[in-house]
């Protein structure tokens, strides 16, 4: 089971002192700890809000940690939240 209210709050609290903030930004701050089912998770909340972007155009590669300490990554289309989402 992943969070989606903890994930939404990761993206709050960076977007309190930005106008918005990428996917890999909130990564970067806040690690996945569930790895791709987590970054899934991100996607969906994305796609879910109307006035997040996914941009085709431009790439992230996002990178985690397995349980066992195994590197991981995704590349994929940058993904965008903005302020006005998560008001």
């Amino acid at each position: 089971y992943v969070d989606r209210a903890r994930l939404e709050a990761n993206i709050r609290r960076l977007l309190q002192s930005r106008a918005q903030v990428s996917l890999r930004d909130v990564v970067s701050n806040f690690p996945l700890e569930q790895g791709l089912a987590e970054l899934v998770a991100y996607l969906s909340l994305a796609a879910d809000d109307e006035r997040a972007v996914i941009d085709e155009r431009d790439r992230d590669t996002i990178e985690w940690a397995t349980p066992g300490d195994e590197r991981r990554s995704a590349t994929m289309p940058r993904v965008v939240f903005t302020s006005a989402s998560y008001r």
